[in-house]
């Protein structure tokens, strides 16, 4: 079965008519004639172990979706540089993971269930903020087990991509 191809995130820094701003770097190779390339921006420090990292977990076998979950999708395409979950440590990963669950998921009891019953408002902050904490701290466990299982790099020791399809 083929790998479908994998979009790449970075950006095109090209303006509308196809003007590429001086301050980035052509990579050539030594076959290559300077009309046939394209402009790229050099990869951050960042984007070099975000790229190590997506291989590293593809060379693991952690699917793509477990990997680099929607809120890190949707982090990076506003500008922020997040670390994928796998690489968080165990504090950040169950703060994180527990502060935006408890709040969606509050967000959508006080919508369907909470608000309709007139449940009062303390009962509904200390039932988001148990089920942030329960839901972070599993999700922290969960992540701290994959680090060990497959045994992962630390995110500082990333810098160079395994051979993997997900950084394409």
């Amino acid at each position: 079965m083929d790998k479908l191809p994998v979009p790449s995130l970075r950006p095109n820094f090209a303006d509308a008519a196809g003007q590429v701003s001086p301050l980035l770097v052509l990579r050539l190779s030594p076959s290559q004639d300077i009309s046939q390339t394209k402009a790229e921006a050099p990869m951050s420090d960042y984007e070099t172990r975000f790229d190590a990292a997506l291989s590293e977990l593809e060379v693991a076998g952690i699917w793509r979706s477990n990997a680099q979950p929607p809120y890190v999708w949707v982090m990076r395409s506003v500008g922020l540089h997040p670390r994928l979950p796998h690489y968080l440590p165990f504090w950040r990963a169950a703060l994180g993971q527990g502060v935006f669950f408890g709040a969606f998921w509050g967000l959508i009891m006080y919508v369907t269930t909470w608000g309709p019953q007139n449940l009062p408002m303390g009962v509904m902050l200390v039932s988001s903020v148990i089920a942030g904490m329960f839901f972070g701290l599993f999700m922290a466990l969960y992540y701290k087990h994959c680090r060990r299982r497959y045994n992962l790099s630390d995110w500082v020791d990333l810098h160079r991509a395994p051979k993997g399809g997900f950084a394409a």
